[in-house]
Parts: C-alpha cells; structure tokens; sequence
C-alpha cells in the first residue's frame, strides 16, 4: 500500500471537506453489467471483511441483460444501497460519477463486479495504514489479475509514490485507488 499527499491546494481543501461527511468510513462503489458469474465472490469478499464500518453502493446498469440485479437483492443489508444508473449513461466512468453523488464515507473505493477482496483484512488493514499516515493523503496498491478460475494471471506493480507525477500517475490501476 502507497501513500502520496495531493499536490494542489484545491485538491486538499476538496478532501478535508469530503474527510467529515459522516461517520461512515468507506464507500465501497461497485458499477456492474453483466456480472451475475462474479457477483458473489465480489459481495462476500465485502461481507467477509472484519472491518465493517462501510456502505456499499451497488449502481446496476440499465443495459445489463443477466440476472445480477435479483442477485444482488439477495445480499441487500444495512451496508448496501442497490439503485440504477440514470438513462442517459453511457459509460462505467459516468455511471461511476453518477454514484459518488451519494457517497457518504470518508474514504472512496472502487470494486467492479468482477473485482474481490483477497482476504478477510483488506479494510482493516487499510483503515489501519491510513490511520498511521495523514489522512489527507491518497493511498493506492498492488493488484492481481486473475483468470475465471481465479489464477492470479498478471500483477499491476503501482509506481512507488517518491516517483509519481502527473506524466506517470497511469501507472496506478483505478481499481487499487483509494481516496
């Protein structure tokens, strides 16, 4: 896990602001479409964490075709909120905007449908790391990529913040970003 402080004043303003909007920690957005195969080991990778002070935000899209939305009201509780993108989305990155609207926590992650927590300790281990750094700080990590049998594939290796600037900030995976 890699901790880098916003460069801009405005940035830093905009997340000292967002910091003390509740005492939710995370928001947890997951866009999906078509992911009724991977759904399940997405949610309960949430389920199954120690840490559970977050909200899940579950933003299903008005063109998938399968059956995740009933899937996913099968795992609707209190840390879940299931509704549809607006009709005049396009892409998973409006539709990703369309959520942080209603985003409640302190901290933001990204967690696609076919994305998963790799153990019970991600979110505490986190909370723990950014409790032990500023917290107006930026903190993205590692990931994996896996196969539909779960095989880790490829692995992102994020640049080491000392060396980020905006002519490489692509070498972050959004999905391992966290703010």
């Amino acid at each position: 896990l890699y901790a880098i402080k916003p460069a801009a004043p405005v940035t830093r303003i905009f997340i000292e602001v967002w910091l003390y909007m509740s005492d939710i920690f995370f928001s947890i957005i997951s866009v999906l479409k078509n992911n009724e195969k991977t759904f399940e080991r997405m949610k309960l990778s949430l389920i199954n964490q120690n840490f559970k002070n977050y909200e899940h935000l579950i933003c299903i899209s008005t063109k998938s075709t399968d059956n995740t939305f009933n899937l996913s009201k099968k795992y609707n509780d209190n840390n879940t909120e299931i509704f549809f993108e607006k009709k005049n989305i396009n892409d998973k990155f409006q539709a990703i905007n369309f959520a942080i609207e209603r985003v409640k926590g302190k901290y933001l992650i990204l967690l696609h449908g076919d994305d998963y927590l790799v153990n019970e300790k991600i979110l505490e281990n986190l909370k723990e790391t950014i409790d032990n750094n500023n917290k107006n700080y930026i903190f993205y990590s590692d990931i994996n990529y896996v196969n539909k049998d779960y095989q880790v594939v490829r692995k992102w290796i994020s640049i080491n913040h000392d060396k980020l600037n905006l002519y490489n900030v692509w070498k972050i995976a959004h999905t391992g970003l966290i703010l």
